[in-house]
């Protein structure tokens, strides 16, 4: 009987995160440097931080919302008219 070598599980090679905390980042949106408190967590970024600050996240969605909620009243108001 022949015998078969359990073959090795390859593991590919994660990115080392740095050890060092960074205390400060760059916003990309209003492109000041601010502290990373003042950052969203996002666990799929490199850093672990949003790349917009929080107070410009906070201004694009209030817009987004008024804009999201103003197209639905449009379509809802078409629906009506065609009943």
């Amino acid at each position: 009987m022949a015998k078969f070598k359990k073959k090795k599980k390859t593991t590919k090679k994660s990115a080392k995160k740095s050890t060092e905390r960074v205390t400060e980042k760059k916003c990309t949106k209003c492109e000041k440097v601010k502290p990373t408190s003042e950052f969203y967590k996002d666990k799929s970024t490199k850093s672990g931080l949003t790349s917009w600050c929080k107070s410009c996240q906070k201004n694009y969605d209030k817009l987004y919302y008024v804009f999201k909620r103003d197209k639905q009243k449009k379509q809802q108001k078409a629906k009506k008219q065609k009943k």
